[in-house]
């Protein structure tokens, strides 16, 4: 049908920029004039109404896309942020043998990895 929802993410939105009760345009200002990177995610609708229609997470066999991640200033705050809201963790960051990194899950099973700004696997 044509139409669609567009969505962007960022990990760091200074805190004295407050996009509430911000017109679309000022919000697209601040995110085109931002030194941070955002992602942009797009919907497009139809699929949902579509009882035939599934997809895969791509973590699952056989595997396709695996994930997204994101660097965050305060990986453990993160995390407790994330639990509050009743987000599922797949590896905390106290888990496994990597530190530095945890994995989340989206509302559709797909991992969202975490990772420590700074932190390094060399």
């Amino acid at each position: 049908n044509g139409q669609f929802s567009v969505y962007f993410l960022s990990s760091h939105v200074p805190k004295e920029m407050d996009l509430s009760g911000k017109s679309n345009e000022e919000k697209w200002r601040f995110m085109k004039e931002s030194f941070h990177p955002f992602l942009e995610l797009t919907h497009n609708w139809g699929t949902e109404k579509d009882e035939a229609f599934s997809y895969h997470n791509g973590n699952d066999e056989p595997r396709g896309f695996g994930h997204t991640g994101f660097l965050v200033d305060d990986l453990e705050e993160t995390c407790v942020l994330l639990q509050r809201e009743n987000v599922r963790f797949k590896k905390l960051p106290h888990e496994g043998s990597m530190r530095g990194i945890a994995f989340a899950y989206d509302a559709d099973g797909y991992w969202v990895e975490l990772i420590q700004r700074g932190v390094t696997f060399l």
